[in-house]
């Protein structure tokens, strides 16, 4: 056969594999040849001479053969007829995926079969780039493992593949992607699992901490000036952002999980009973201290091999949980109504109301927000990391001893690390994820 010589088109498709079938009888009759008579009598018009048919075989499948302008398509088994003036004729053949072939056919006068072999394009190398490192990228029958900037690198032909990736943490990605000759990167993108809208940390025989996933955002934080019952302390009413989702526990810690954390119940109101009830005279080095609560849960976590860092909540995501999507006094969409004794806060949260109350309550008695925290409003003040430092810790929420305005959710006491506990100091835990 004649040597095939290099073209320059190229085509978009996946490497086609075609056999060529066994050779069939009357080859040389129009029938045969797929070419109606009037089709043949027309070459032997053009070409002034007698035409004979001359059939290329073991083509690709989809092999488009261009003789004199007109387009000549293989079959299923590879092989294109032509009628042919005598003599050795030049012709074009372009298939996908493959090399464009030009060059002369017919060399000799009779009839018969010519076999061509066109050769494939080249691969080249094709990075996909954006991926979690060591994540597995399978093309085909060949897997490579993403390197440590998250890219992995393939010899790829021109060509339609399918591309699936796989990784720890990561939903699976299947994309088809569309390789040229001029491709040499493609960014692939990959969801991480959306953390358990709920967790539970077991602390021992029916004690646990339950906790709710709170997904990032944007939201207002503070108050506005015509605010009713606006304090001094609360900070001014601006946008502000929860830059990563974070875990917040349900209720305020109760004094039989800190004693299971720590061996002790510092709070007054342990005398009732109830130990159901928020711990109070938590004081801030209690906390963050060494051999503190925050030091001892997270040991918790070691032990049982879970991803989360325990900690204390920022103002900005307390308020941000607090609000649960609401810009009002109060996380049920109302704003205060009565300083003293308030409607829109009696089915939220437990405050000096009328006579007032002996201790904090037992958690989650009251109705919870929209995300499914209870006792954001009342009860005991949660400590927080203040906004202009971590070091200048920030009591939110109120507390049973106060009034309806030191309860809305934009209310704010300003303290420091040595600051004496008292009955109203508490805390809520966060869990924030590991990467």
């Amino acid at each position: 056969p004649p040597q095939p010589q290099a073209g320059t088109g190229e085509s978009p498709a996946l490497v086609a594999a075609s056999s060529p079938e066994k050779k069939e009888s009357g080859a040389g009759s129009p029938a045969a040849s797929g070419l109606a008579p009037a089709e043949q009598a027309q070459g032997n018009a053009l070409t002034g001479t007698a035409s004979r048919q001359h059939v290329l075989v073991g083509l690709p499948v989809d092999a488009r053969v261009i003789f004199r302008g007109k387009s000549y398509a293989a079959g299923r088994d590879g092989r294109v007829a032509i009628m042919l003036p005598a003599g050795a004729q030049s012709v074009r053949i372009s298939a996908t995926n493959f090399q464009d072939w030009a060059g002369e056919i017919g060399a000799a006068d009779a009839g018969a079969e010519e076999t061509l072999t066109l050769q494939p394009v080249p691969a080249h190398p094709v990075r996909f780039t954006g991926l979690p490192a060591g994540a597995n990228v399978t093309i085909g029958d060949r897997s490579v493992a993403a390197d440590a900037s998250g890219t992995a690198i393939f010899e790829l032909r021109s060509g339609r593949v399918r591309v699936t990736a796989t990784a720890p943490k990561y939903l699976e990605s299947a994309t088809e992607q569309a390789i040229l000759s001029a491709t040499d990167a493609i960014a692939l993108a990959m969801e991480k699992i959306p953390p358990a809208a709920e967790i539970a940390i077991n602390l021992g025989p029916e004690i646990s901490l339950k906790f709710r996933f709170v997904v990032p955002g944007n939201f207002h934080y503070g108050s506005l000036p015509e605010e009713r019952g606006r304090q001094r302390s609360d900070s001014a009413w601006t946008k502000a952002e929860a830059t990563t989702g974070f875990y917040m526990a349900e209720t305020e810690t109760t004094q039989k999980q800190h004693h299971k954390l720590t061996g002790k119940n510092p709070s007054n109101s342990r005398a009732l009973g109830d130990d159901s009830r928020p711990v109070e005279q938590v004081a801030w080095r209690d906390l963050v201290g060494p051999g503190g609560v925050l030091e001892k849960i997270n040991e918790v976590l070691r032990q049982q091999g879970l991803p989360y860092t325990a900690d204390l909540p920022t103002e900005v995501e307390w308020e941000y949980a607090c609000r649960a999507g609401t810009e009002t006094a109060f996380n049920n969409g109302q704003n205060v109504t009565n300083e003293r004794d308030d409607p829109a806060l009696n089915s939220l949260g437990h405050y000096a109301r009328s006579g007032g109350l002996l201790a904090p309550a037992p958690v989650a008695k009251l109705k919870a927000n929209a995300w499914g925290l209870f006792d954001m409003h009342g009860n005991v003040a949660e400590w927080t990391y203040g906004q202009r430092s971590r070091r200048e810790p920030v009591l939110r929420g109120g507390h049973w001893r106060v009034s309806v305005v030191y309860c809305r959710s934009a209310s704010r006491i300003e303290s420091s690390a040595d600051t004496r506990p008292t009955d109203f100091m508490g805390y809520r835990l966060v869990l924030r994820l590991k990467e």
